[in-house]
């Protein structure tokens, strides 16, 4: 009976010791997994900060092309304004030189200053330098008529290669027109000068008194 009683205390005390070993074995073993969950979440919070990062950067590098984009279709726009009005200063630069030589050009011939057929020549290709659509309109077919009359006669180089035969005869027909419509060709001068002013005013070109 004493046997039987220590052989059970002692099946209990290795009972007892065997479970204490697992236990301990079962720790032992749980404590890598603890062990590894540090550098994990470490790894997971750098890729999480790495993927802000790229997308911080994305919207940096979106927002620069955006902008550079915008930056070009202003500085188009810029451009073309600045040509467009450069474009427009030059051309009523050059408008107001042709009024202002087509108004020295009628008072030379109202004085008698310049030949009819040289004066009508040169107004008529002023005239055809000015917009169709300037106004008022005043009829001028007198001296278009007559400067297409004198286109026949030699001019510039072609003039001084005539034989002086040639050009004298050249010379007493041109005066014969000359006189044959001075009158009708100074009328006209008259009513361009009297639109000048209006079509300076059109023009946007002050005036050269001023």
């Amino acid at each position: 009976l004493g046997k039987g009683t220590t052989l059970t205390v002692e099946t209990r005390h290795n009972s007892c010791t065997l479970q204490d070993t697992l236990s301990m074995q079962g720790v032992i073993q749980r404590l890598p997994c603890r062990q590894e969950s540090g550098p994990v979440i470490i790894v997971a919070h750098l890729a999480d900060q790495r993927e802000r990062y790229m997308a911080f950067v994305w919207q940096v590098l979106c927002a620069a092309l955006a902008g550079l984009v915008i930056g070009s279709l202003l500085g188009l726009v810029g451009w073309r304004w600045w040509l467009a009005r450069r474009h427009k200063t030059e051309q009523r630069v050059q408008q107001s030189g042709v009024l202002d030589s087509l108004e020295v050009l009628c008072k030379a011939l109202e004085q008698q200053q310049v030949e009819v057929s040289e004066a009508a020549i040169r107004i008529s290709a002023l005239l055809d330098t000015l917009p169709a659509s300037i106004s008022p309109k005043v009829d001028l077919s007198d001296i278009h008529q007559f400067a297409q009359t004198c286109q026949q006669f030699d001019r510039g180089e072609a003039r001084h290669n005539l034989t002086p035969k040639a050009r004298h005869e050249q010379d007493k027909y041109r005066w014969q027109l000359d006189e044959e419509n001075r009158e009708r060709i100074r009328a006209a001068a008259q009513r361009l000068v009297t639109v000048l002013p209006d079509w300076r005013s059109g023009l946007g070109i002050s005036s050269p008194d001023r």
